[in-house]
């Protein structure tokens, strides 16, 4: 008898599937909608009702059922499925209002920031004490970034004489000699290369574009040689005592 009933229970539910599968199939677009709308309505109420423990446990359920259902997929269903998901998420935030917005980026930020907490915590890191070879012996388990010789800070000290930005590390005098040395004041380039620079001649941009290549082609134009001197086919310029070529 118990062999019989199971059979019976089977074969309704196999019935009952097809029948479903056959209603869905005549639905209309907006019947389906109005479908998940009301299904979408008794998850979330029957969401709100469940405990703490109750949640945990259909997360898990949940975790479990798509990971096997990822395992079996193709490539092909792979890419359909994450297809539609981009498809909805990207309905539900036009859907959403800026109070909706806002929730969802504080959570997201919050979720992210749990997520490096747990990846800081579980890096080892240790200190980069023997220096010798260590370009060729990396060790990931090392935190090179945080030795005072590699993280050198920002120019955040500033000099009281000349008012220069220093590194935290650089000496006092490095800059001006602690008021020692006073250059002066920076006069205004001459005309048109100050309005080329400034952006008030029509090929201002054309000259900043180039700048590099007008620098490097007249690097050596006000340079004066005491002598020349040539051997060949080259010529050689005597500048202070010393040849160049």
């Amino acid at each position: 008898m118990s062999g019989r009933r199971r059979r019976s229970n089977i074969g309704r539910s196999s019935v009952n599937a097809k029948r479903v599968r056959s209603q869905r199939d005549e639905e209309s677009s907006t019947e389906r909608e109005a479908r998940l709308s009301q299904l979408r309505d008794r998850y979330r109420a029957e969401r709100e009702r469940e405990s703490s423990i109750e949640r945990e446990v259909r997360r898990s359920r949940d975790r479990d059922r798509h990971s096997v259902q990822r395992d079996r997929e193709s490539s092909v269903e792979r890419e359909a499925r994450l297809s539609q998901l981009r498809d909805r998420y990207r309905a539900d935030r036009e859907r959403e209002s800026s109070v909706e917005r806002e929730v969802r980026r504080s959570r997201d930020r919050d979720r992210h920031r749990i997520q490096r907490t747990r990846e800081s915590s579980a890096r080892v890191t240790n200190s980069w004490v023997n220096k010798e070879n260590s370009a060729m012996n990396y060790d990931p388990s090392i935190s090179y970034k945080d030795d005072r010789i590699v993280s050198i800070g920002t120019m955040s000290v500033v000099c009281e004489y000349c008012l220069a930005l220093k590194f935290k590390d650089e000496s006092k005098g490095m800059c001006c000699l602690q008021g020692k040395v006073k250059l002066e004041e920076i006069l205004p380039p001459p005309e048109p290369l100050h309005s080329l620079l400034t952006g008030d001649h029509q090929k201002s941009k054309q000259f900043m574009r180039n700048i590099r290549r007008y620098n490097n082609a007249f690097q050596m134009t006000s340079l004066r040689a005491s002598k020349s001197l040539s051997v060949g086919s080259c010529l050689h310029l005597k500048f202070k005592g010393k040849c160049t070529t």
